[in-house]
């Protein structure tokens, strides 16, 4: 990203850089298991990841009070081993609509860098990386 970043700058170019941050809580649970289906694993992971995936909840402790428990429906385990993977697999078909723009994905951390000569403006990029 530093390299991109500098070769921007050294054209005397703009750029917009956009980092998702919280990307494991974009995750979309139903999206991200259609995309192990479509991967050449065995029956008996794609059901582990399943199995991994749902039904999880989460309370809220503050003081000595806790909440009843709320479901997670689109979310990675953060701090999970297998975490990082999954955010990977989710991104993995994720692409600019212009050459000249440049995404950067490393482990859970995924940014955009649009220099201002670009023939795909930030909008419309970031719009198409959000859908």
């Amino acid at each position: 990203m530093q390299n991109d970043v500098t070769v921007m700058l050294e054209r005397r170019l703009m750029s917009y850089m956009i980092d998702f941050s919280k990307a494991f809580d974009l995750v979309s649970n139903p999206i991200l298991l259609s995309k192990f289906n479509e991967l050449d694993l065995p029956d008996h992971a794609i059901n582990w990841i399943i199995s991994y995936l749902t039904g999880l909840t989460q309370v809220v402790k503050c003081n000595s009070s806790i909440s009843l428990p709320g479901s997670i429906n689109n979310s990675i385990v953060h701090e999970s081993g297998i975490g990082p993977m999954v955010y990977a697999i989710m991104e993995s078909d994720l692409q600019t609509i212009s050459l000249m723009n440049v995404l950067i994905k490393y482990a859970d951390d995924t940014n955009l860098l649009v220099p201002s000569d670009s023939d795909v403006g930030l909008a419309e990029q970031f719009s198409h990386v959000k859908h």
